[in-house]
């Protein structure tokens, strides 16, 4: 005899039955211990499976956003001969004529893995790219006008990319606080060539040509703490701030990752964000024969859109 069982699984709203079928023994299988033993293993079968469907089960929350932002970029690098006291500076922006603004794009995936825990990855580029020339005022060397010129082709592309872990330490109706610890990495590619020139008299004499390709990866950790303030049952204001900072004998340097803006909820799955961001990063050098100082900002407003599964 085989009798029916409905068993539940649950997963938000919605609830699915699932009929299990319970093999039973009828009275001509009690006559064979054989067909007995076979009858309870598919009993024992049939109550385990019943037992894993019927837990209730709750998958975390995946999220995905895309959207982009508007940088204002700011690059300076100095580098200084201490025992010569000669320093040279240089600004990516001004001197080497890299875009200062430039929108770039942004994504951001996260998995909530219960109501405590969760974990995210995102992702922003800023690529640019200079072509530039620069040439200097002539300069009367034995009655001789002399000129260097100098041709740039350079590509810098920077992309910068956050893992990290977050565990919520206090909720209440309105508000809900993150701390948060991961990685930001850092890769930076440079490449392309310049040309150098010396003309005298109007006349070029010698001429220097040479390319370079470079790629560096800077794992960072970091720590922080992200906000969450909710305004209305659609608007809420969000917040996030991460640091590191490092000093040793030969480097100092820091780390800052900071955004404030507002999501608005469309539906329970769609909602717009807007917000402003900012970040900026400090490392410096220093010895008896060298000391150097790169400092990288990037700031802008952001403008994106979350989908949950």
């Amino acid at each position: 005899m085989v009798s029916g069982l409905t068993f539940s699984l649950f997963k938000s709203n919605l609830a699915l039955s699932f009929p299990i079928q319970v093999a039973t023994l009828s009275d001509s299988d009690e006559a064979s211990q054989c067909d007995k033993g076979q009858t309870m293993h598919k009993r024992y079968l049939s109550l385990a499976i019943a037992i894993l469907v019927s837990g209730h089960i709750q998958a975390g929350d995946f999220a995905v956003t895309v959207g982009a932002l508007h940088n204002t970029a700011d690059t300076n690098i100095s580098m200084g001969v201490p025992a010569l006291g000669a320093q040279l500076k240089l600004d990516g922006e001004s001197d080497l004529d890299l875009a200062k603004k430039r929108y770039s794009p942004y994504v951001k995936l996260e998995y909530q893995i219960d109501n405590k825990h969760s974990v995210f990855l995102d992702w922003h580029a800023l690529h640019r790219r200079t072509q530039a020339q620069f040439s200097s005022a002539p300069v009367n060397v034995l009655d001789r006008q002399v000129e260097v010129g100098v041709n740039v082709d350079l590509a810098l592309d920077i992309d910068i990319a956050r893992v990290g872990y977050a565990y919520t330490f206090l909720t209440t109706d309105k508000l809900r606080l993150d701390a948060m610890a991961g990685l930001h990495v850092m890769t930076i590619k440079s490449q392309g060539g310049i040309d150098a020139r010396v003309a005298v008299d109007g006349q070029e004499s010698v001429s220097v040509a040479g390319k370079a390709k470079k790629n560096n990866t800077m794992p960072l950790p970091n720590v922080g703490v992200r906000a969450s303030y909710q305004l209305t049952p659609k608007l809420a204001v969000k917040s996030h701030l991460q640091a590191f900072m490092v000093s040793t004998r030969l480097y100092d340097g820091h780390l800052l990752d900071f955004n404030l803006g507002a999501q608005y909820q469309v539906t329970d799955a769609l909602s717009v964000n807007a917000a402003y961001n900012h970040y900026g990063i400090s490392v410096d050098y220093g010895d008896s024969l060298l000391d150097a100082n790169i400092k990288m900002s990037f700031s802008g407003p952001m403008l994106s859109l979350q989908y949950g599964f």
